[in-house]
């Protein structure tokens, strides 16, 4: 597992220096992204500007990036919210 400081891009805004401990990632094939899985820990008042099941982009300080879908919140300690997040699902193209 590896923590790593990053920020949480949505829409117009983002979420500067966050914690992310990584369980897994893969090189999606084009430079810079990649397919992030892990949890990201928050402030409280930062967990209401996000929604579960919504695509976000994850940049991490060592130039790495990928889209992300936060899946679950659960407290932590009483002051931080951790979001757990995995790669969205591939969207199927008709055939």
């Amino acid at each position: 597992m590896q923590e790593l400081d990053g920020e949480l891009l949505i829409g117009g805004e983002r979420l500067p220096h966050l914690s992310c401990e990584l369980d897994e990632e893969r090189c999606a094939g084009r430079a810079h992204e990649w397919k992030l899985s892990g949890r990201l820990t928050l402030k409280p008042e930062d967990q209401a500007r996000l929604e579960l099941e919504r695509v976000y982009r994850l940049q991490l300080a060592d130039g790495r990036a990928g889209q992300i879908v936060v899946t679950h919140f659960a407290l932590a300690n009483g002051s931080h919210v951790v979001a757990e997040f995995h790669p969205p699902a591939p969207v199927r193209r008709p055939k």
